[in-house]
């Protein structure tokens, strides 16, 4: 591709978001760019291919995280997959338990998930 190239506006506003990419263009520059979309089919512009993380779904690129939380409610599952389809853990036994969180998800549907073990490193989902 020839010519210039339409940049997203900041890092900021496209930051753990996670978009479609349609197409790759290798600039006359060396770089190489993605054209990206969002979930809604919006053209978002285009970006250096080396400052993204890719994912090989729409559950988004895994980044590391490190943190704790406390279930409180029995109606919070923990699932197996990004559609919320089949449950890992039950909400019923993660209640009143700390968990670790050491990954995140940014999904392309918008929503956040994070990946959770108990005590002694079994995932829990």
């Amino acid at each position: 591709m020839s010519g210039p190239l339409t940049f997203l506006p900041a890092a900021t506003d496209v930051m753990l978001q996670t978009f479609k990419s349609t197409g790759k263009y290798h600039n006359l520059n060396g770089l190489t760019y993605l054209s990206l979309y969002d979930k809604d089919g919006n053209w978002r512009g285009y970006i250096n291919q080396q400052s993204i993380t890719a994912g090989v779904s729409d559950g988004g690129a895994w980044l590391p995280a490190n943190a704790y939380t406390t279930f409180t409610a029995a109606n919070v599952n923990a699932y197996a997959d990004f559609n919320q389809q089949k449950v890992a853990t039950s909400g019923a036994g993660l209640v009143n338990q700390t968990v670790n969180i050491s990954g995140q998800y940014h999904a392309f549907g918008g929503v956040v998930y994070y990946s959770i073990y108990d005590v002694r490193g079994k995932w829990l989902g």
